[in-house]
């Protein structure tokens, strides 16, 4: 996805402009109960991805499992 949105060359003010793409990754757990952990983690990664030179994909890691009490 990322790279065919590098390939689009879009008209701009009478020339041609490209788009690239940073995105951030993450998976829900079975453990996540709160849906704003889970779009922090995606978030966190979205500016890893920014961060380290931008049009790439960085993949949040996965939270630790709850310790069995």
């Amino acid at each position: 996805m990322r790279q065919q949105i590098g390939d689009l060359h879009v008209a701009w003010k009478g020339g041609e402009v490209s788009v690239t793409a940073s995105v951030g990754l993450t998976m829900a757990q079975p453990q996540d109960i709160d849906p704003l952990a889970i779009i922090g983690r995606a978030d966190r990664a979205l500016y890893r991805a920014k961060h380290s030179g931008r049009n790439r994909m960085c993949e949040a890691g996965l939270p630790e499992p709850a310790e069995a009490g």
